[in-house]
């Protein structure tokens, strides 16, 4: 080591102590990775249609519901009434028509006989449309009846989870009194993410077949659900959707995530330390060691991942790149690697 140090052109003529690593073939799948914003796939705020008193809520805050599902029940006790009420002057209407009708058949046939005149006839078929439409009107009655009584139960519209009750077992409630509590639908759930109209344009030249997504929390793969049909003009991008099963329901709505774009072409190439790449004006280079001495070879750096890159070109599998004592390596200096 003294030696070394006094004398620097004879360690040199020696070899320069190094560390190498000899490299391996490797495939590399370029991702491009996009921060994203997961929105249900539908909200609905749920409200109720008619008025009355909150008797009964049938699941708790943020429960899983499924479509159909009774969440909500209102007193539905001056519904019933009005029903009723709505039926029976249906059937009194009804009951009247009858009356009209047998009356006008006999005054249509006394008519023909000669023992009724023309006047009479005509106010018999005017009383018989009066009849007509007061069955139309009672019959719509009674359908607004049974359909208000049917909105005492507030379901779910879908499967989906419900947010936070608005009101309580005994409030009065009302058209306008908003929103009772809101369900989502996150079962597929979307993640929505902004790109460049230039990137855009470059990844859709690429990609010519379906595209796919990966979330990168989860692992999920997904689809791509939309592409907006503007560009945001204060920003230049456009709005992608890419869809995601959300099986297991482990994902929210307003939930930060970063997605990755599936690319659909690998590069051959191979892993080294970042260490080993030293970097010059117009290039980057790493030194590889060839018939003992110290070769300088240009690289092109595809990526980096933690304390690696992946290069695609400029070295071969089985090459062995030196990755430590660099600082007195040049081209042609003769080297000696320290496992030898």
């Amino acid at each position: 080591m003294l030696a070394s140090l006094l004398f620097p052109g004879l360690a040199l003529a020696q070899g320069v102590q190094v560390d190498a690593m000899t490299t391996e073939h490797a495939q590399f799948t370029p991702t491009q990775s996009y921060v994203a914003k997961l929105e249900a796939a539908e909200h609905a705020k749920l409200m109720t249609r008619i008025s009355g008193y909150l008797m009964k809520q049938h699941f708790s805050d943020g429960a899983w519901v499924n479509e159909g599902d009774v969440l909500f029940e209102i007193d539905p006790v001056p519904y019933q009434q009005a029903l009723a009420i709505a039926e029976a002057n249906l059937e009194k209407a009804k009951a009247a028509l009858a009356r009209v009708e047998l009356s006008h058949k006999r005054v249509k046939a006394l008519q023909d006989n000669g023992g009724a005149t023309q006047s009479n006839l005509d106010d018999s078929t005017a009383e018989l449309t009066v009849s007509l439409a007061n069955v139309a009107v009672a019959e719509a009655a009674a359908n607004k009846a049974r359909d208000d009584l049917s909105y005492t139960k507030i379901r779910a519209p879908y499967d989906g989870r419900l947010g936070r009750s608005n009101f309580s077992r005994g409030d009065m409630i009302t058209p306008a009194s908003g929103p009772i509590t809101d369900i989502v639908k996150i079962h597929p759930i979307t993640a929505t993410f902004s790109v460049s109209h230039d990137e855009y344009q470059q990844q859709k030249a690429k990609h010519q077949g379906p595209v796919s997504f990966l979330l990168e929390e989860t692992g999920q793969q997904g689809g791509l659900k939309f592409v907006d049909n503007k560009i945001n003009p204060a920003s230049g991008t456009i709005k992608v959707a890419a869809k995601f099963d959300n099986e297991d329901l482990a994902l929210f709505p307003n939930q930060v995530v970063r997605v990755s774009l599936n690319n659909a072409s690998s590069f051959d190439g191979v892993w080294i330390p970042q260490a080993s790449v030293q970097q010059a004006l117009t290039e980057q280079f790493v030194y590889v060691v060839n018939d003992g001495k110290a070769e300088r070879r240009a690289i092109e750096v595809l990526e980096r991942q933690g304390t690696n890159v992946f290069v695609s070109n400029g070295i071969e599998a089985g090459e062995r790149v030196i990755t430590a004592g660099l600082l007195r390596v040049r081209p042609d200096v003769p080297v000696v690697v320290s496992e030898e």
